[in-house]
């Protein structure tokens, strides 16, 4: 089911004259998620799990719902700035570059969700299962991550190859010369640095957000701006726009430092939180 929206989207945009409108776009887009969201109701339906909302406010859920909103809209707004100040960057370094870190942002980011959408749902319900000691889930999570970083690495090392050819099939066309695509290629080999640290942080995300552990994932974005802002304005000195793009790697590797550290020497906490639970 999750890729009935990109499938629809697809087949409105062969199947429907654009003549330079977008609306096959906005039409695909639309039809595809309500598409999915019938798919998974009958889903739901048939398992007798999809039931009738009650708007009450007295559920015991709305207990963690209250404890875990506010911290987790503030860590999103923290490190939701990361991209304008990008942007910002990039933009004193002249026209074309906010376009070009655009570009190279968005073939990143196809290979960091397909791996954060898998690895975050497989590892999730493990890593909140009540059958499981806390002791057990902090083992299993720590070698999933060291597990993720051998795994990145190798993620590292294919799309470090196989960049000249994605730029080139997705992008080289048209006002896209093969000049732009050159540079692109180069940010793109500095960019894939951060897959290792990267998916093996998300395990550690999962971990604390499992127990509740929001703090942790509040710090951790405060670190990841702070980071990112920091080595952009000494990269693009050296590398232009793609220094901004290069600094994502410290950024992760902080981050995922911080969690093996809060993991490693924090363990009472977890268990703290599993017993309330």
């Amino acid at each position: 089911y999750e890729v009935i929206p990109s499938l629809t989207l697809m087949l409105v945009i062969l199947l429907l004259p654009s003549q330079g409108s977008i609306s096959p776009l906005l039409i695909g887009t639309v039809l595809g998620i309500a598409l999915q969201l019938l798919g998974l109701a009958h889903l739901l339906l048939r398992s007798r799990s999809l039931t009738r909302p009650v708007v009450r406010m007295s559920s015991k859920g709305w207990s963690n719902f209250r404890q875990a909103i506010g911290i987790m809209v503030f860590s999103q707004f923290v490190i939701s700035f990361n991209e304008p100040i990008s942007n910002v960057i990039a933009a004193q370094l002249g026209e074309g570059n906010i376009s070009k870190l655009g570009y190279t942002t968005r073939i990143l980011a196809l290979f960091m969700g397909l791996g954060a959408t898998s690895i975050s749902r497989a590892i999730l319900p493990v890593l909140s299962s009540s059958s499981s000691s806390a002791k057990q889930r902090i083992r299993l999570a720590l070698q999933w991550a060291l597990l993720l970083l051998g795994g990145g690495i190798l993620c590292t090392a294919l799309c470090w190859v196989l960049a000249p050819y994605i730029v080139r099939l997705l992008l080289e066309r048209g006002a896209f010369t093969t000049e732009d695509t050159t540079s692109v290629v180069a940010a793109i080999r500095l960019g894939v640095y951060q897959f290792p640290f990267y998916f093996s942080g998300i395990v550690l995300v999962q971990l604390c957000a499992s127990f509740k552990l929001y703090k942790a994932i509040f710090i951790s974005s405060c670190i990841a701006l702070f980071t990112k802002t920091l080595f952009s304005l000494i990269l693009v000195k050296h590398l232009s726009y793609a220094g901004i793009v290069l600094a994502t790697t410290p950024m992760y590797f902080a981050t995922a430092a911080f969690f093996f550290y809060f993991v490693l020497t924090r363990s009472h906490l977890f268990h703290e939180a599993a017993q309330k639970s």
